[in-house]
């Protein structure tokens, strides 16, 4: 096992390894590759700063398992070409269903990696539960039931909403978001009982 100063040594590395590549070219792997990188060593946070050798290196993902990207759409990339003050609109004021979640504070706890798991079958799994938590949220936060809830109901039903698909699915492989939306619904409305 590594010491806590070979960890740090190495992130630091692995972190200013891209300041090696000429700014310029950083910029270009940026606009031909929007999508955020995580480096594993420090030979990939070279290459996350090189056009084309950048879809090599391994992409960070959002709280949903979806590759981080920073300008997503053709047109933002164009402009991103011309234009070098060019400010990018985070995805979570342009994703309405991050949008409503922040609105509340609710929270999407990150997955923890499983003793055993390779990197890639944790990076799919968080896709494939990301893919089911996103179509349960979609059901929940644009009903007029939901709008009726306080604040922190709101945010007590979307984060019990996300445990609960996250459990179906480690106990089934497979969620029913209708059902798992009405479960939440209930849970935060029966009265609670005293312990």
């Amino acid at each position: 096992t590594r010491t806590g100063g070979e960890a740090k040594r190495e992130r630091f590395l692995r972190a200013t390894a891209g300041s090696f590549v000429p700014i310029l070219v950083r910029d270009a792997a940026r606009i031909l590759d929007p999508t955020h990188r995580d480096p594993g060593g420090i030979w990939e946070g070279v290459k996350a700063n090189i056009p084309t050798m950048s879809v090599d290196v391994p992409y960070r993902t959002d709280e949903f398992g979806r590759p981080k990207v920073t300008m997503p759409t053709i047109r933002e990339r164009a402009q991103a070409l011309v234009d070098p003050f060019l400010s990018v609109t985070p995805r979570e004021t342009r994703d309405p269903i991050l949008q409503r979640l922040n609105e509340v504070g609710a929270v999407v706890p990150r997955r923890s990696k499983q003793q055993g798991e390779s990197d890639e079958a944790y990076r799919l799994r968080r896709a494939q539960e990301g893919e089911w938590e996103l179509a349960a949220l979609d059901q929940l936060l644009f009903t007029p039931q939901y709008d009726r809830l306080t604040a922190d109901d709101k945010r007590a039903v979307a984060e019990r909403l996300i445990a609960n698909v996250r459990r179906q699915m480690s106990q089934r492989g497979e969620v029913n978001p209708g059902r798992e939306v009405q479960r939440a619904f209930q849970q935060i409305t029966q009265p609670r009982r005293p312990r």
